[in-house]
């Protein structure tokens, strides 16, 4: 492949008759990269972004949650909430009446013992159950059929994650016994991330394709470095922890199965294609905040103080917390900011363009502590942004916004 780097700049620096190495400075281990566009840290959005809060889905006369969990929509705008606590989904019509509960607590063909994750894709409900080790999928064409019977007619398939489907891979040995994430790409394959430990310090995510029986069907589509994490000994007892500070992996996916993949210290997103790898990347230039021990170590907590009291803290915190994928393939990405308890969100096209940013509440401090009554952002859909959090009262629930942009 050849090399090249795009700079993407305002007419005022072609007027100026500045080189363009002198307005756009990238780290040397960026010029390596191939296919890269680069983005001025100054670019204004296309678009300005407001949010009309619409509708809201919790608790009703029909159904109390024990514990608000994973989140799903259809293309019909119908919400599937996962109640972790009584290991069921309930669904609700876009307009936040209860419809109907999807599965139950057990062993069996659609049953659960824990809802991890829930994506839908191509008229199918997937949910990842982690603690069975498997995949159980529904069909939403079935689910709505017949009312009376839902929760059982729509029972589809399961997927079982089991060890032998992958030994035969060269590189798993020392394979976690099951994956630890998924993502549904457009043609129905189950991108999956192995995660492969060599010390508690040093972990990596392996990702493949996995069919419908739970087989891996592709070689290696790429590898990340795992979070950061600290480890230390306290009064005989070891700790191990991931710092709000610390290198994370960030990785989306596509409905029409792209790959995007970042680390949280730059603004530096690549972009994989399954069939052929790496396709191209997009970076900002983005100076984050400096770290002070004190003010930290102030906010943490007795016991997360003491933990972390020969801890080396970095200078500066890291740039990306967040990165989702909308269905119109565009990337809403969190930054992180100056202020403690708020992110600045950059909606991108799948070039990388910048479309809008606004302010979005949020924690830098996490995963110490998380404010319950943060609306966190959960997905977009059609137009529409989905949060989840807790109001005054302490009452967890979703939350619907309609996404408003007009053209500055």
């Amino acid at each position: 492949m050849y090399k090249s780097v795009t700079f993407v700049l305002l007419s005022a620096i072609f007027a100026s008759g500045c080189s363009l190495a002198e307005e756009i400075e990238i780290p040397e281990h960026l010029r390596e990269v191939e296919n890269l566009t680069v983005y001025p840290a100054d670019v204004k959005p296309v678009y300005s972004i407001n949010f009309e809060r619409e509708a809201g889905f919790g608790d009703t006369e029909e159904v109390i949650f024990g514990r608000v969990g994973s989140l799903a929509v259809d293309g019909s705008g119908r919400v599937f909430i996962a109640d972790g606590s009584e290991r069921t989904i309930h669904v609700f019509h876009p307009d936040g009446n209860f419809l109907t509960s999807i599965g139950r607590e057990g062993s069996g063909p659609g049953e659960f013992q824990n809802i991890s994750g829930m994506k839908i894709q191509s008229g199918q409900l997937f949910v990842h159950d982690s603690r069975l080790q498997r995949i159980v999928v529904y069909s939403l064409s079935d689910l709505f059929a017949d009312s009376g019977s839902a929760a059982t007619s729509a029972y589809s398939y399961t997927v079982e994650l089991t060890p032998e489907n992958w030994r035969h891979i060269e590189d798993s040995a020392g394979f976690s016994s099951t994956p630890s994430r998924f993502f549904f790409l457009g043609d129905e394959s189950i991108l999956t991330g192995f995660s492969k430990m060599y010390t508690p310090e040093e972990r990596y995510l392996r990702y493949y394709l996995l069919d419908h029986e739970g087989r891996i069907i592709s070689d290696r589509i790429l590898e990340q470095r795992d979070s950061d994490m600290y480890t230390t000994m306290i009064d005989g007892g070891s700790y191990v922890l991931r710092l709000p500070f610390g290198r994370k992996p960030l990785i989306a996916a596509s409905d029409e199965g792209r790959i995007y993949a970042a680390y949280s210290d730059e603004f530096l997103v690549k972009k994989y294609n399954p069939d052929s790898g790496y396709e191209r990347a997009i970076y900002y230039p983005y100076d984050s905040g400096v770290v002070n021990r004190r003010d930290v170590m102030s906010r943490i907590g007795e016991d997360n103080a003491r933990i972390l009291r020969d801890a080396e803290f970095p200078e500066r915190w890291p740039v990306l917390e967040e990165m989702l994928i909308d269905d119109e393939n565009q990337l809403w990405i969190a930054t992180i900011t100056d202020d403690d308890e708020q992110y600045e969100w950059k909606v991108l096209d799948q070039y990388g363009e910048l479309l809008a940013q606004f302010q979005w509440p949020g924690n830098r401090l996490r995963p110490f502590y998380q404010s319950e009554e943060v609306e966190k952002i959960q997905t977009i859909r059609d137009g529409y942004l989905y949060t989840r959090g807790t109001d005054e009262m302490g009452v967890a629930s979703i939350v619907r916004y309609r996404i408003e942009m007009e053209e500055k």
